[in-house]
């Protein structure tokens, strides 16, 4: 077994010395100093299984993302307190874990033991093409509005005009349900995201899918992810952005968009 620890105490490092000592260390590492997100710096990119000993340490990940891209790959961070909410992404083609044990989420002012599966399944795995109605109409939402205003300005309109039902997976494609004016959460969020990209979000921004809760129809849902804020479009408040309600769901797979959580049924 071999441990790299991390030098320099009591001092910040950033998220380019963090990626640096993970990829040295064999199978576990242990911090010394707290990290934080600085511009220019890579999203955490975990190749391997690896335990991660925070020893009480922070991580301030700004908006960048854990990126998974080793299958069948165990990640563990011990004892870490994340001052934002860690966003995930798959990069794998199997099943992977990320473990948090005894790690503080201050977002969620709690603090978790849990695990959070990770598989990408055979078939077809991303959203369909983006039709010319949806780009179309996406475009004429948002008018000259750019960026996260333009993503809040189709969320909302998404919430408030797109009926819910229940359904299960992702069962219709995105024109489909803005033919109809209706679909599950699966859906909407399909929908929301397709309008994002037509109007150029994925340039800028991270798009990803958020799939909480088990397998199990009728204890799961979906949210739309950008960067890292939470977006519910199945909510029908004035304020869908930012404001998904997990409640005592755990996180349990999180895709980058194209890649669906779960396979299309369309």
């Amino acid at each position: 077994m071999t441990c790299v620890m991390a030098s320099d105490v009591n001092q910040t490092g950033n998220f380019t010395k963090l990626n640096s000592i993970i990829n040295d260390a064999d199978d576990n590492a242990n911090l010394t100093n707290d990290y934080v997100y600085s511009d220019g710096d890579g999203d955490l990119s975990i190749s391997k299984s690896i335990t991660i000993h925070g020893n009480g340490h922070s991580l301030k990940n700004n908006n960048a993302f854990i990126v998974l891209s080793e299958d069948n790959s165990n990640i563990i961070f011990e004892n870490i307190d994340f001052l934002d909410r860690p966003s995930i992404i798959s990069n794998n083609t199997h099943f992977s874990n990320i473990t948090f044990i005894n790690c503080k989420f201050e977002p969620l002012n709690s603090t978790q033991n849990n695990t959070i599966n990770f598989d990408r399944y055979t078939g077809i795995l991303t959203s369909g093409e983006i039709s010319p109605n949806v780009k179309q109409l996406a475009k004429l939402i948002v008018g000259k509005s750019k960026g996260l205003k333009a993503a809040k300005i189709l969320a909302k309109w998404v919430g408030k005009s797109i009926e819910h039902e229940t359904a299960e997976g992702f069962y219709q494609t995105a024109e489909m349900t803005l033919f109809r004016k209706c679909g599950n959460c699966c859906s909407q969020t399909d929908l929301f995201l397709q309008m994002c990209v037509a109007v150029g979000l994925d340039k800028n921004h991270k798009l990803g899918y958020v799939h909480v809760g088990t397998m199990m129809f009728g204890k799961r849902h979906f949210f739309a992810m950008i960067d890292n804020v939470l977006v519910d479009v199945d909510a029908k408040s004035n304020s869908p952005w930012g404001h998904a309600n997990i409640g005592d769901r755990d996180f349990y797979r999180i895709t980058e968009y194209p890649y669906l959580p779960l396979p299309r049924e369309y």
